[in-house]
């Protein structure tokens, strides 16, 4: 059993019950699709533009569908060494957070029901400026498609 992101505490428990039921109906998917993809959106684009957001998240969707990764959601979430985002304090599901954390659930349902603004072959980003590992960038650089103002988006 993996862990969930839990929702803030700053608010009042019926507010974010209504909240929740709320911004976690998704005719697309579960709600725990929904729940982990806005929590890895936010991770990892944290005070991006919802473009950005989109960008990130359909990746993560992106890598479900390839038959490189795993093909469940949660598995690609939680593979080892992806997304770092998943171990700081960004990675939750907070609809009463502030507009990155909202933006980053409208973005998440938005993919979960179909949206698509990346190829499907387009399958990591990286952001040159924050990361640690120089070895993988200038190995992943010549698979770079374009750049965002956040990230530079490959394929595999």
């Amino acid at each position: 059993m993996k862990f969930f992101p839990i929702l803030g505490l700053m608010c009042l428990s019926i507010f974010v019950d209504a909240q929740v039921q709320s911004l976690a109906d998704s005719p697309c998917q579960p709600q725990e699709d929904l729940i982990l993809l806005a929590s890895v959106i936010n991770s990892e684009a944290s005070g991006e533009s919802y473009n950005e957001k989109l960008r990130v998240g359909n990746v993560v969707l992106n890598r479900v569908h390839s038959k490189y990764y795993p093909n469940s959601l949660e598995d690609v979430i939680y593979q080892k060494k992806q997304f770092s985002g998943i171990s700081s304090r960004l990675f939750r599901f907070d609809p009463c957070g502030d507009r990155g954390d909202k933006e980053s659930i409208e973005a998440a349902r938005a993919l979960l029901c179909g949206k698509r603004v990346l190829e499907p072959s387009i399958i990591g980003f990286f952001n040159e400026e924050h990361s640690t590992n120089k070895r993988f960038v200038a190995k992943i650089k010549p698979k770079v498609v374009f750049t965002s103002e956040a990230h530079s988006y490959f394929r595999g």
